[in-house]
């Protein structure tokens, strides 16, 4: 029965994502609209959401229905961030990587909210601007790139290395 209500949950957030996927919206807009609304329908469906995603269902694999519809809402969402990412210069063999990163920023942003430890409680920040914030930031890490990327790599591979040659320097003339 758990099973049953968890399908039915994945099924809601499936035609919510459809109607964003066949907007007129940009492959921007379309991919920011797809991962607010996950946000947003787990705020709005905290037990629900806690059923679909938790440990409460043990052997997901073990109910067609379930994996079925999970596999739908999130083909959707696959789609939609691989149609920007193609649209802003990632290769074919970066598209999984593009979608795991956007899937665990969409989800790890939900998960955090309705445990309440984001926004942490010594921070003045509305919910509303930090999901607009985070949201932004990936998708803007996205059209930026696969170049950007690799500068960025880049550059951190070079301070990793200087910071190691300064624990070098120092361990010398101790």
């Amino acid at each position: 029965m758990l099973a049953t209500i968890a399908a039915s949950g994945y099924r809601d957030l499936a035609a919510l994502r459809v109607a964003i996927r066949d907007s007129e919206d940009t492959a921007l807009s379309k991919a920011y609209r797809m991962m607010r609304e996950y946000v947003e329908f787990a705020q709005r469906h905290n037990g629900l959401f806690g059923l679909m995603i938790g440990p409460r269902i043990v052997a997901h694999q073990a109910y067609p229905e379930l994996i079925e519809q999970s596999n739908r809402s999130f083909g959707l969402f696959s789609e939609t961030i691989e149609a920007l990412a193609i649209e802003t210069g990632w290769s074919q063999a970066d598209l999984k990587l593009v979608t795991h990163a956007a899937w665990s920023m969409e989800h790890g942003l939900a998960t955090l909210i309705l445990a309440n430890r984001a926004p942490r409680a010594d921070t003045k920040v509305s919910i509303s601007k930090l999901i607009d914030f985070v949201l932004m930031t990936l998708l803007s890490a996205i059209t930026a790139g696969p170049d950007h990327l690799e500068r960025v790599i880049q550059q951190c591979e070079l301070s990793g290395k200087k910071a190691v040659s300064r624990t070098a320097r120092k361990r010398a003339k101790a």
